[in-house]
């Protein structure tokens, strides 16, 4: 068990590592004036991340989330975040090159 704890945890690591470059202190004041991580942390502008990993979208209580996120069905997890980052970055790039 311990073992496939260590494993889970570098492959977390790998991911955070893609979406979030070590020392981006600009990109982490940005999340953070949006996001709080801590366990019993408010909801700002954005939802709470504590407990992200095997939460549905739309799901934090207090957050107001449009229908369609609520109704999303989506699962939190390494792949759907990276997903999600790279849509996004996508959405930014093209709309930038209009």
């Amino acid at each position: 068990m311990r073992e496939a704890e260590l494993e889970a945890a570098e492959k977390a690591k790998q991911t955070a590592n893609i979406l979030i470059p070590l020392g981006d202190s600009a990109k982490g004041a940005k999340l953070f004036q949006c996001h709080t991580v801590e366990k019993d942390g408010a909801n700002k502008v954005g939802p709470k991340l504590h407990g992200l990993f095997g939460r549905q979208t739309g799901s934090v209580d207090g957050y107001a989330y449009t229908d369609a996120n609520k109704q999303a069905g989506v699962t939190w997890d390494e792949n759907t975040l990276v997903c999600t980052a790279l849509r996004a970055t996508v959405n930014h790039e093209l709309t930038n090159s209009i």
